[in-house]
């Protein structure tokens, strides 16, 4: 699949089984999409150069890697492509006042220094949020990426 970006490259997807971060080093792909957590260690040890990261901010641990919207801000209007983020699920029936007490404990664990400053070196950024913020992000996230695979004409193979 060719896609075309705004910025006037056009590029070739090639769907990989492996992470594809040793042909990049090598030469053999030109550019990869990677999440921070696994691609830091190979940007910071000089085997691949990052050019952009995602999301409305710069991550903390790569200072002076911009943001896709430094380039243009078309591109990332909210700043969200790429942009991840992590939850805790418990099963459906699971009573609302337990799930409270274990999203209060959760967040308590999240807001720790030595928690904070170990997933800060991973890339990322601590939050904490209660479980209606979480599924307001999901359900944002949904219609975002629904409307634009509908837009593209994605479809499953």
């Amino acid at each position: 699949m060719r896609i075309h970006f705004c910025l006037g490259i056009q590029l070739t997807h090639i769907p990989y089984k492996t992470p594809p971060a040793p042909d990049v080093m090598s030469g053999v792909v030109s550019l990869y999409l990677e999440a921070a957590t696994t691609a830091i260690p190979s940007i910071q040890g000089n085997r691949i150069k990052a050019l952009a990261v995602s999301g409305a901010d710069r991550i903390p641990r790569l200072p002076n890697v911009a943001t896709v919207t430094e380039f243009n801000a078309e591109l990332d209007p909210n700043g969200v492509i790429g942009n991840s983020w992590h939850g805790v699920f418990a099963p459906s029936g699971t009573s609302e006042d337990i799930a409270n007490k274990l999203n209060v404990e959760l967040i308590k664990i999240v807001k720790t220094e030595e928690i904070r400053e170990h997933l800060r070196s991973l890339g990322l950024i601590t939050t904490g949020t209660t479980g209606t913020v979480l599924a307001s992000g999901m359900a944002s996230d949904y219609a975002y990426w629904g409307a634009l695979i509908k837009k593209l004409g994605i479809k499953a193979e």
